[in-house]
């Protein structure tokens, strides 16, 4: 009973420590869904304002950002969303929910014609106090971690304190029960009935399980091997052999040999890896047997308490990774930059060649992201692969959600193109697991030639993390969008007016020549009057394409509704006059299509408020020429009252 008492406790502390990670890991998997979707409404709403704002009506996502606040509040199964326990973010949501209440309210009023600056405005104190409730909702994740991770270190040395108090008291026991032996042989010396004894002795050694043998201290012959040695080295005639050849497979005595460390009444401890039983505790002690000095040594095979050892190692080393890799997700922004650490943090601790991560779009599979251990080469390109290739993999996913592969010889017959595609980028063992989205399976995650002894831990690491990559990916995609919806006029695909003031800012501070025009559409106002603004959309839209052909390497910015700004940098004086001369040649072209045009160069970035105020008065310069012989124009009749 004492021998187990040791293995089962750690037994126990190991599925205990197990339990408690998963628990950890389901908790900040509802946290991080929790920041997710509360990222999501910050942009959502965003993304609504601008929409009415401009017009377009989206019931249909208003109704999506009540059940998400509603859900962030209370929970919701739907999107698998938990009730953060946290006092801030909780009176965050309360902030959030009543100006979310203000702004539709504003939105009506918006819809029947009344002013839009009070919404514009309740939808910048939204996004502040929805980036606020974002916040507290990754404070209160990054706290539970790190809860998590100090309670499973408690655990976990409470279970070793514990180990070693069984193994102190277990010690003791031993201890006692030498002494014990001790004073038997010296009993059984005292009556002279050594000779008797050894062989009243042999039938309880024989039932022992553990490996016994007596050997010759001089001579090293076998003088007793116990019943379990005889069946674990196949030696039913061992008498008189040495014991170097029995048990070590050896044709000398073995270098490592205790019997000059033997002394009388003492036992001597110590460890093996035995080429035959694996590793062993030996306790070694000189006796005298049938009137000879003799050696008796007890083997205790110490494979299984290993192994479960370095099971726990393993499975503690797996938790952490995942943890880090985690924080590097959501702490790193950049998604190119944080999945690269990623992938390099796991193929560095699954000892892999590769570690690459594939999107499948439509019936194609390309590769993304990927990281090479040094001196092995990138996977050949797998842009537009077939999904036939990877067909094996995706019937496996839906068994598993896991391919584990020890060793592609198994392709050879039955998947062919599979195998010629693993045997040219030198991959003989593989394992992947799937990244899914909205249920779908958008991507593969792949480890190449990890070692043997690591291939059944990988598959659920590569479970959770696939996991957290697609959330990351997915907010990844949410703030592109934003920034894109925020920077990008949505009609011309130019820039708008917000990026236009930023990068005014810029590049005052630049040492670069700089042409710079001031652009609008006459008589735009009338062609929405009389063909309305879809044929005023058109007009624009072809006059933005006659600027992309024109002006090919300049930054151009709508920041207007028929007002075009373009600055052309690093650009010769003659160069971009011809450009101009260029553009009002093409717009001649278009009958429909008429203009005015203000454009100067100059070498001084530093007085790029005036060279702004010169292009615009000469633009206006220009439109007033244009109305000056267009008097049926209802749009700048203050150019005729200042005449």
């Amino acid at each position: 009973m004492q021998k187990k008492l040791l293995p089962v406790t750690l037994t126990l502390a190991l599925i205990l420590s197990v339990l408690v990670a998963l628990f950890s890991i389901k908790n900040v998997q509802g946290n991080a869904r929790v920041v997710n979707y509360a990222g999501v409404v910050r942009g959502a709403s965003q993304m609504l304002v601008k929409q009415e704002l401009s017009g377009m009506q989206d019931d249909a996502l208003i109704k999506r950002l009540d059940k998400l606040i509603l859900g962030l509040q209370k929970g919701d199964d739907e999107n698998d969303l938990i009730c953060l326990d946290d006092k801030d973010f909780q009176q965050q949501l309360l902030v959030v929910d009543e100006l979310w209440k203000q702004i539709k309210a504003e939105i009506n009023l918006v819809r029947k014609g009344e002013d839009k600056q009070q919404l514009f405005t309740l939808s910048e104190q939204f996004f502040t106090e929805t980036n606020a409730a974002v916040n507290a909702a990754e404070v209160y994740t990054e706290r539970t971690v790190r809860r998590a991770m100090h309670g499973l270190i408690i655990l976990i040395s409470i279970c070793l304190f514990i180990a070693a108090l069984i193994a102190i008291y277990t010690s003791k026991v031993t201890k006692q029960k030498m002494e014990v032996e001790k004073a038997e042989e010296e009993n059984r010396k005292k009556r002279e009935y050594l000779s008797m004894m050894a062989d009243q002795l042999q039938a309880p050694l024989n039932e022992i399980s553990e490996l016994l043998y007596v050997s010759d201290i001089e001579t090293y012959e076998l003088l007793f091997l116990n019943q379990a040695g005889q069946e674990t080295f196949h030696a039913n005639d061992f008498y008189g052999k040495k014991c170097y050849e029995v048990l070590q497979g050896r044709t000398s005595p073995c270098p490592f040999c205790t019997n000059p460390l033997l002394k009388e009444n003492e036992i001597y401890s110590w460890e093996i890896d035995n080429p035959i039983t694996n590793k062993h505790l030996l306790k070694d002690r000189k006796i005298l047997w049938d009137e000879r000095i003799a050696r008796l040594e007890i083997a205790f095979d110490m494979t299984k308490l290993e192994n479960e050892k370095n099971e726990l190692q393993r499975t503690l080393e797996a938790q952490q990774i995942i943890v880090e890799c985690i924080h590097i997700l959501y702490d790193i922004h950049d998604i190119n930059q944080s999945i690269n650490i990623v992938l390099e943090k796991i193929g560095n601790y699954l000892c892999a060649d590769r570690v690459y991560l594939v999107s499948l779009k439509g019936k194609l599979v390309n590769k993304d992201w990927e990281w090479c251990k040094s001196g092995v080469g990138s996977i050949l390109d797998l842009k537009d692969l077939p999904f036939a290739v990877i067909e094996r993999w995706l019937r496996s996913f839906k068994e598993r959600n896991y391919m584990i592969l020890n060793n592609i010889e198994e392709l050879k017959e039955n998947s062919k193109e599979e195998y010629e595609l693993l045997k040219t980028n030198n991959i003989y063992r593989l394992v992947s697991s799937p990244l899914k989205s909205n249920g779908q399976i958008a991507g593969i995650i792949g480890v190449d030639n990890p070692p043997i002894e690591k291939i059944q831990n990988i598959a659920s690491l590569l479970e959770t993390l696939c996991y957290f990559i697609s959330l990351s990916i997915k907010r990844n995609q949410a703030e592109e969008e934003l920034s894109r919806l925020s920077y990008h006029d949505t009609l011309t695909s130019f820039y708008n007016r917000n990026r236009y003031i930023e990068d005014i800012e810029q590049f005052k501070h630049q040492q670069i020549t700089m042409g710079l025009v001031f652009l609008d559409i006459n008589g735009l106002k009338d062609i929405n009057d009389m063909y309305g603004h879809a044929k005023g959309d058109e007009i624009i839209i072809q006059a933005a394409a006659y600027m992309k052909e024109v002006f090919v390497k300049a930054r151009i910015y709508r920041i207007g509704g028929d007002e075009f700004v373009i600055i052309y940098r690093n650009i010769e004086e003659a160069i971009f006059y011809q450009k101009i001369k260029e553009m009002r040649e093409k717009i001649q072209e278009n009958d429909m299509l008429q203009i005015a045009l203000g454009a100067i160069w100059f070498k001084e970035p530093a007085q790029l408020d005036k060279m702004i105020a010169a292009a615009d008065a000469a633009m206006y310069k220009d439109k007033r020429e244009y109305y000056d012989h267009h008097k049926s124009s209802k749009r700048y009749r203050h150019y005729e009252e200042n005449k």
